[in-house]
């Protein structure tokens, strides 16, 4: 592995070690960070990320690779043209594809929290929702798939991507076209961005939240809906996915208490997605359900919130999919 970087100070930003494809040619410089806690520098921009060079960070059970501030953008754009290569390359083992995009995802998911109004990150999610898409019709098991290497814990970024993945999936299995496949998948990857306007420090808090803090939580369907106006999503169905994912059939959620078929087709199944990941992931103050168990609750606890018919296709569809812990 090459040398250490000259000047510590150098800005980096981590990339998740899976994003980086090997045997790749390289626009951008690629760093790890040693037991020494220095960062080295391994791929020289123009170079290949070599095949035994990935294999050996891989015996070591590197995780993140990092990439010079100023270069990152060469990083987004390598990522795009990565994945939309992998999802369609049918010699791509199914493990590794899905890897590389959920990572991806989560990556370019931190970019739009940090900048909504930034029209080249919403264009980066549409990308990565297109190469979901062609994951999901092209192979016969890549939900299972995606779920395997989905989070446990729960942060918002990878919350939104697994909602994303089980939107998708599902309404594959209930027929949509992949023009509505793409279209539920980026209203799910975007379901959440309005919390990017709540205070962090509610977002995060380490425990249950109070009156006050859910009222300021509830807000952000509203705001996302929003942000997404004002990047000029005009979109009615992935706008409504956004708006009214916490609203409930026996009209007790969100922000508009709609009732039964009042709440768009969208919104029913990204509520959903958000309901069963919410439930099957850690977060600070609670653990998580199994799979087995969060569809349980689903059917039984809150069976009233749904519609009856689609929550048991969600179910059915679900049980083959998840692990049997």
């Amino acid at each position: 592995m090459a040398a250490i970087i000259q000047k510590q100070r150098t800005i980096v930003e981590s990339i998740p070690f899976h994003t980086i494809r090997a045997d790749s040619e390289l626009d951008f410089s690629v760093y790890y960070k040693g037991k020494d806690q220095k960062f080295k520098k391994i791929v020289q921009s123009g170079n290949r990320f070599g095949k035994e060079l990935k294999r050996k960070l891989a015996s070591v059970n590197i995780e993140q690779l990092f990439v010079s501030t100023k270069e990152k953008e060469h990083y987004f754009s390598y990522l795009d043209k990565t994945l939309n290569e992998m999802s369609k390359d049918m010699d791509v083992p199914l493990k590794e594809k899905a890897l590389a995009l959920y990572d991806g995802a989560v990556k370019v998911l931190e970019g739009i929290f940090e900048n909504p109004e930034a029209k080249i990150n919403a264009h980066r999610v549409k990308s990565l929702v297109k190469n979901t898409v062609d994951i999901v019709l092209s192979h016969e098991h890549s939900t299972k798939a995606l779920i395997d290497v989905s989070s446990y814990e729960y942060y918002t970024q990878t919350h939104s991507v697994d909602v994303a993945v089980y939107a998708t999936a599902f309404a594959h299995r209930l027929g949509f076209s992949r023009s509505d496949l793409e279209r539920i998948g980026y209203s799910a990857m975007m379901h959440d961005i309005g919390k990017c306007r709540i205070d962090k420090e509610i977002i995060y808090k380490p425990a249950a939240l109070d009156i006050r803090e859910f009222d300021q939580i509830k807000r952000h369907t509203s705001l996302g809906y929003f942000i997404l106006k004002g990047l000029m999503e005009n979109d009615r169905d992935v706008l409504n996915g956004v708006r009214y994912h916490h609203e409930r059939h026996d009209g007790s959620g969100y922000p508009e208490r709609l009732k039964g078929k009042n709440i768009p087709l969208f919104a029913q199944i990204v509520g959903l997605s958000d309901v069963f990941s919410a439930l099957s992931t850690k977060r600070i103050f609670k653990d998580a359900h199994s799979s087995l168990e969060a569809l349980h609750i689903m059917q039984q606890d809150m069976g009233a919130t749904f519609d009856k018919t689609l929550l048991d296709a969600f179910v059915t569809f679900m049980i083959p999919n998840v692990p049997k812990e």
